[in-house]
This record gives structure tokens, sequence and C-alpha cells, in this order.
């Protein structure tokens, strides 16, 4: 999960270079260059080559992928060559084998590739046909990865027993989201104010601004902003959470929603509330770099799905240690339940104490040196 996430990151910041390198032309971009004849490619290198921006975004496309090609390909040749270590069929061991080698030969023609860009960025010589080299590159990553999928699949593989497996899955979510619909309703409503409305953004403007006016306390309104969002975050895991245990009690057989989803989701619910708030502060127009709503909601799924195996884990442990229930717990409420709710609370305290800080300091930081500008920086309510 974790290389999941670097290189979903990579990708948003190939991405955000390559709108800069293309000037918001697809037509344009790196990878046209990588897909289009000499011809095409040339005007494409003459483009960059003119302005200084798009040369220095390319630049920074090309380290990035180096950084992204490292990752793939470590990654990959990892899970090939344990995967065909322990693979009892010999034709898929031998098959792994034959794709540990294709992904290094696809690593290394992509580094080439990129190599001969950087190098035509900054001469003068015409660019060569590069069609090759993508065709070559992505036909045998492709072909890498064919095996390694199939090892996936054990040998007692059956095709409706994971179709049946998978439609419950799909069962389960979408009663979950039907039982906790007003939870998911709000935090909805959150993200549609401070990430898509003009007003919404300018609320976080407006909570870093210095105001001249000697009857208005910076600290004052700072902390009852914090409280609200902790007040706002603790209504929203508890009600959750009793939700869940209502729901689970009344349970059946068979089983409507499965205990994973009903545990989990209040500590996801809770642990969005902060995630769209930082996010929407990322999203700041202030920002020398701001990120957009796509950018953001890729992130707060990312997050998301890193904070669900962080959680689990720290249940998990915290929830083992000897003399945990003992020490924190009292004797009248020592069990499983209240435990994880404990559990909850620590970790959403951990979240707050390592989110916040950085954005806080960041704002005293701004005030010390005068407060933000308001003219030409701060958006207006009226929507400009």
């Amino acid at each position: 999960m974790l290389a999941l996430t670097v290189a979903v990151i990579l990708v948003l910041i190939l991405h955000r270079e390559n709108t800069v390198a293309s000037g918001g032309n697809t037509h344009m971009g790196y990878m046209c260059l990588n897909w289009s004849k000499p011809d095409t490619a040339n005007r494409i290198m003459a483009t960059w080559r003119q302005d200084q921006q798009k040369t220095s975004a390319v630049e920074s496309i090309v380290f990035t992928d180096y950084a992204l090609i490292l990752l793939y390909c470590l990654y990959l040749c990892t899970c090939l060559y344990l995967k065909g270590k322990n693979e009892q069929r010999r034709w898929l061991q031998k098959g792994l084998g034959m794709a540990l080698i294709l992904i290094l030969t696809a690593a290394l023609i992509d580094a080439f590739q990129d190599h001969k860009i950087y190098t035509y960025l900054y001469n003068q010589d015409r660019v060569t046909d590069l069609r090759w080299f993508t065709w070559i590159k992505w036909t045998a990553l492709l072909l890498g990865i064919i095996p390694l999928v199939i090892s996936l699949f054990p040998r007692t593989f059956s095709l409706q027993t994971s179709a049946n497996r998978v439609l419950q899955y799909l069962s389960w979510l979408l009663k979950t989201i039907w039982t906790f619909f007003p939870p998911l309703l709000f935090l909805f409503l959150t993200i549609y104010c401070f990430w898509l409305i003009t007003q919404g953004k300018d609320i976080i403007v407006a909570f870093t601004e210095q105001n001249p006016n000697p009857h208005y306390s910076a600290s004052l309104t700072r902390l009852i902003f914090f409280i609200a969002i902790g007040f706002w975050v603790y209504v929203t895991w508890y009600s959750s959470r009793i939700i869940a245990d209502i729901k689970q009690k009344r349970q059946g057989h068979p089983v409507e929603i499965g205990e994973t989803f009903l545990t989990e989701f209040p500590r996801l619910a809770g642990n969005s509330c902060f995630l769209i708030l930082e996010l929407a502060v990322w999203q700041s127009p202030i920002l020398p770099c701001p990120i957009n709503s796509s950018e953001a909601f890729i992130i707060l799924l990312l997050a998301l799905f890193n904070l669900y195996f962080i959680d689990k884990w720290i249940s998990q442990r915290m929830s083992a240690l000897k003399g945990f229930a003992s020490s924190f717990l009292c004797p009248a409420f020592n069990n499983r339940s209240f435990n994880h709710l404990l559990v909850d609370h620590l970790f959403l305290l951990a979240i707050c104490t390592f989110t916040y800080p950085s954005y806080f300091f960041y704002s005293i930081y701004k005030l010390a040196q005068g407060g933000f500008e308001k003219e030409g920086r701060r958006l207006t309510l009226a929507g400009g």
C-alpha cells in the first residue's frame, strides 16, 4: 500500500508538470511526444525550448519519472522474485522468471528514453522516432505483469466462488452506505462547501489573515475553530459508532453487513473530517502551488486506505499489549468494545496532533510577517 501511495503521488506530480509543459494543450504534452511522429515531436520540442518555464517542467518530469521507474522496478521485481521462489507450478515459475527479465528491460528502455528527451531539450538536434521505444517499453511491462497477476490466483481457484464473494462485498458496501447515509451526507456537504465553491475557500483564506480590528482576536478565533472541528469529528465518529453497535446487535443470519464494515466505518468517518479540512487548506489560492479538487479526491481515497491499515495495526498491537486495558480502562468497562473506543480516541488524537500543528504554525508564521495580503490574494465572497 505504501508503494502504491508513493507511485500515485509521483503520477500526480508528473500530471501537474505535464500540464505546465503542454500549456494546457494535451497534444503538446510529454506522453504525446513519445507517441508522435518525428515532425510532430520536433514541433513539441521546439515549443519547450522557447519557454523557460516549460523547459523546467520537462526537466522535472524526467527526474520524477526516474524515481517512478526505480519504484515500480524494485516493487515488481521483488514481487516476481518472491512469487517465483514460492510457486509450485513449474510453468508459472518459468513465466515469472521471464517476467522479471521483461520488467528490467522495460525499466531500462524507459530510463534511456527519458535520457534522450532530456538530451534533446538542451541541444538543437532533431528528435528521432521515439515510438519504437514506447511500444517496446509498454509491451515488455504488460507481458511482465501478466504472470504476476496469474500467480495471485490459487490452484483451486473457482470463478463462481470468487464472483459470489465479490457480490457479497458489494452488497455489504451498498448497505453500509445506506446505513451511514447521514454522516456521509455531511461529509460530502463539507467537501462541496470547502472544495468546490468560492465562499468556502474564502473562509479558509480568511482564517489565516490578520485583521486590523483591535476588537478581533485571531487566537480566540482559531481556538473556537479547532474546538468546533473537534466537536464535529467526535459527533461524526460517535454517532456512527452507536449506529454500528445497534446494527450489529440486531443482525441475524445471514449477516446483512460484515463486521469489518461496521467496525471500520466510524473510524474512517472521523478521519475523513480531518482529511477533508486539511485538503481544503492545500487547495487554498494563497499557496504558491495549490492542488485542485480532482487531486484532492485521489489523495483523500489514498489517505483513507492507508489510515485503515494503520488503524488496524494500532488496534491489534495496542489492544494486545499486556496491561493496556488494566492501565487505561475502568474495570467496570474492561471489554473489547470499550477498548476499541479508546483506541479510536487515541488514533483520532494522533491524527489531530500530527495534522494541524503544521498548518497552525504556518498561520502563526504568516501573522508574524503581518498577515496575508488582502488585496489580490483573498477571494471575495461574491464569487470573484
